[in-house]
């Protein structure tokens, strides 16, 4: 699964924007998260271990790792 995300610098998840299957099967935006200075947005796959959670849910436990050559949304580490 899919989901467009809006981030920082520093990998912080701002926005998220799950997408909608189209007719045909294929998930494309319907919408698009526009990134102000410093930010990001990429489509980025739900790591298999966190998509059973509902949208807030993902949005608190994610953060984007930007270490290697793309960006991919890993789980936030526990406080």
């Amino acid at each position: 699964m899919r989901v467009q995300v809006l981030f920082d610098e520093a990998g912080n998840v701002k926005a998220t924007y799950h997408m909608r299957a189209q007719t045909d099967g294929r998930k494309i935006p319907l919408a698009s998260l526009r990134p102000q200075a410093g930010e990001h947005v990429a489509i980025l796959d739900i790591p298999r271990e966190l998509e059973q959670l509902k949208p807030g849910a993902l949005h608190a436990s994610v953060r984007v790792d930007r270490s290697g050559a793309m960006p991919r949304l890993v789980a936030r580490a526990a406080r």
